[in-house]
């Protein structure tokens, strides 16, 4: 099985992570036992997301020698070193998956990611997002827009791109989340669920902004003055700040 044979984004169990990272390894005879024990143990490490395991499979394919093995666990164990030795490949496919939904799938999806990490989002106030930000069919009467927004919500889960919590509400993967933003970085600046105690400084704010998410975070004022030239800026999210005005 390569790469490319399978996209679809889904948690699994350790026994079916197990047997995917097997398949992908496409080994003609069984591991030997110490290696299979950190075979298994990097399986566990990526959390059940099939991206990750087909990459880290991937990379190991055809590797006989237990030091090989036992280094490269030792490297996934270590977040840094994960995300800079993992992301290209599993954005790649993280892209690819996310590109065979329609337009208005991937504008939502994308919207996601302006919450925080291990945010649980209510299903009803991202619908209501994606019909103030027009990601669902402007043409349509209010209702089918929010029926709209729902079916594209459902689907997003169906393939799991987001994570069902408890039927209201919906998550995001930090794999997943850390794919999307890479996908809109430049154009969104998210700094969401932070304990910020400021405004960002003018610094972060360029040119090509156009969605600006600071919610949830600690925030008390706007500084007096403050006018970032970000021309193309179409969204601000303070909600969840304990803003004074004046």
């Amino acid at each position: 099985m390569g790469c490319q044979e399978k996209v679809e984004v889904k948690k699994l169990h350790t026994n079916e992570a197990w047997d995917l990272f097997k398949q992908i390894l496409e080994q003609d005879i069984a591991l030997a036992p110490k290696i299979e024990e950190i075979a298994k143990n990097m399986a566990k490490v990526c959390d059940g997301l099939p991206l990750g395991i087909i990459v880290l499979a991937g990379s190991m394919r055809g590797e006989t020698s237990i030091h090989v093995w036992r280094n490269e666990l030792e490297k996934l164990r270590d977040p840094n070193m994960v995300q800079e030795d993992m992301e290209d490949e599993v954005f790649k496919v993280l892209k690819y998956s996310l590109h065979r939904l329609d337009l208005h799938h991937q504008l939502c999806f994308l919207y996601c990611s302006l919450y925080g990490e291990d945010f649980e989002i209510h299903k009803a106030k991202l619908v209501e997002g994606f019909i103030s930000e027009e990601l669902v069919d402007v043409r349509k009467s209010r209702q089918s827009q929010f029926d709209q927004g729902h079916s594209i919500l459902n689907k997003l889960v169906k393939v799991c791109l987001l994570e069902n919590e408890n039927g209201s509400l919906v998550k995001m993967h930090d794999l997943v989340r850390s794919m999307a933003l890479k996908i809109t970085k430049g154009k969104n600046l998210v700094f969401s669920r932070l304990y910020l105690r400021e405004i960002p400084n003018e610094g972060e704010w360029i040119r090509d902004l156009e969605k600006v998410s600071l919610m949830n975070n600690n925030m008390i004022e706007i500084p007096d003055g403050m006018s970032p030239a970000c021309p193309r800026l179409t969204t601000l999210i303070l909600s969840h700040n304990p803003l004074r005005y004046s």
